[in-house]
């Protein structure tokens, strides 16, 4: 396990220093990574070994929330799981899950996106945020994205509005005694549409 964790921080480096550099690097540009697009009934299996590793991570991720905020948003994961509603961007580097994002279809025809997770050790390598990207370029193609931010977290914020172009829309969801701001990214149709992550068999 060591070794595993020893190369992707080493795959998180070298992926955060040719970003710096100005290189224009994909992530599957880099040798045994990928971004994979699920199916949520495929993760639905309780022998299955990626869902448990996505609640380990989305877990690990949510490390400082209060013992009753964390109880409650790791219930609303397992329940997402269970649902087989959506899709989640799955990054992987030598079959390790280094991040995640799920995103569902809405009534109102925008998608929401959210369970965003990175694993811990590589949190500043900017590979939760190139998986983040590329998952948004596909969704926020022809349909506006929408997104909740927990009130108190103004780095988040300033992260999703200045960094990833999201309006707040005024409006509030409170989970449990905690504050969420509604977000939105309008659809991006003037984007040429990007290349697709490959889907799961």
């Amino acid at each position: 396990m060591q070794g595993i964790r020893a190369e992707i921080l080493l795959f998180g480096a070298t992926f955060k220093a040719a970003k710096e550099t100005g290189k224009n690097l994909n992530l599957e540009d880099i040798r045994g990574t990928e971004v994979n697009l699920v199916e949520s009934s495929l993760l639905n299996d309780e022998n299955n070994e990626d869902k448990e590793k996505m609640i380990s991570l989305y877990s690990a991720a949510r490390e400082g929330f209060s013992e009753e905020h964390f109880a409650l948003r790791l219930q609303g994961f397992k329940d997402l799981l269970a649902s087989k509603e959506g899709r989640f961007y799955i990054l992987k580097h030598n079959q390790e899950i280094v991040a995640f994002v799920h995103f569902k279809d809405l009534p109102n025809g925008n998608v929401y996106g959210g369970s965003f997770s990175v694993m811990s050790d590589v949190k500043g390598e900017r590979l939760g945020d190139a998986l983040l990207r590329t998952a948004l370029d596909t969704e926020n193609a022809h349909k506006d994205v929408e997104a909740v931010v927990d009130s108190g977290d103004e780095k988040l914020l300033r992260y999703y509005r200045d960094t990833l172009g999201h309006q707040l829309t005024g409006e509030t969801v409170m989970v449990g005694s905690t504050k969420y701001l509604k977000m939105i990214r309008t659809a991006r149709l003037s984007m040429q549409t990007p290349k697709s992550p490959r889907l799961a068999a």
